[in-house]
């Protein structure tokens, strides 16, 4: 490329760097903020926990809002919480609990499998979860690929500079917009199967052991 070239495509190439290097700082400073709050969660736990211990007769809203302030949102049902402490791995069932719950509905009173999706009709079965997982991820590749299209087509010589700059003031926001969304629900949805898996193998094990 001349230099009249260079000059339009320096500006895009400076601001990707910078966002590359904010989103850097920004992931850094998260987990490290992040270890503070596990420092504070585990010892709230070890209070929490222990005084449940120590008195079993607890008042309700004392132990409503105890594990009510377990979760990390406030809108999360403490009997969901206190339902997800029971499993093998708690810390994994709460998180994938929080990161997918939108997918799921809990229904008290159905002891052993609390927890199920809460569309009957899209995740209905097994298959049509994964099928769905599926879409999501080759929608988010899809997009994703979209959104570089025009440097691709420009680095083969099939477009111009100008043409390229143009196309990415559409395809690269639109691209990594929906890349984004889709990828978010991909995780979450797959989030949502492993829990309920975990639960439904768990009440498997324990209605087996009820027999022996």
């Amino acid at each position: 490329m001349d230099t009249d070239q260079w000059l339009k495509v320096a500006p895009i190439i400076t601001t990707i760097a910078l966002g590359a290097s904010t989103l850097w700082l920004a992931i850094k400073q998260y987990f490290d903020g992040n270890k503070n709050a596990l420092r504070e969660e585990y010892k709230f736990a070890k209070i929490f926990f222990q005084d449940l211990e120590d008195n079993p007769g607890m008042h309700a809203f004392a132990r409503k809002k105890g594990f009510q302030a377990i979760g990390k949102n406030q809108d999360m049902p403490p009997s969901v919480i206190e339902y997800l402490m029971a499993f093998a791995d708690p810390v994994q069932a709460l998180s994938d609990y929080e990161a997918s719950r939108g997918y799921l509905t809990s229904v008290e009173g159905r002891g052993k499998r609390q927890l199920q999706f809460a569309s009957s009709f899209l995740f209905a079965t097994e298959k049509r979860r994964k099928v769905l997982s599926v879409a999501y991820l080759l929608c988010a590749s899809a997009f994703y690929f979209l959104a570089f299209t025009p440097w691709f087509l420009l680095t083969v010589g099939k477009i111009s500079t100008t043409i390229a700059i143009n196309s990415t003031i559409v395809f690269f926001p639109l691209g990594i917009t929906v890349t984004v969304i889709t990828t978010r629900e991909f995780i979450q949805l797959r989030r949502a199967m492993r829990l309920v898996d975990v639960q439904n193998r768990r009440a498997v094990e324990e209605d087996s052991a009820s027999v022996q």
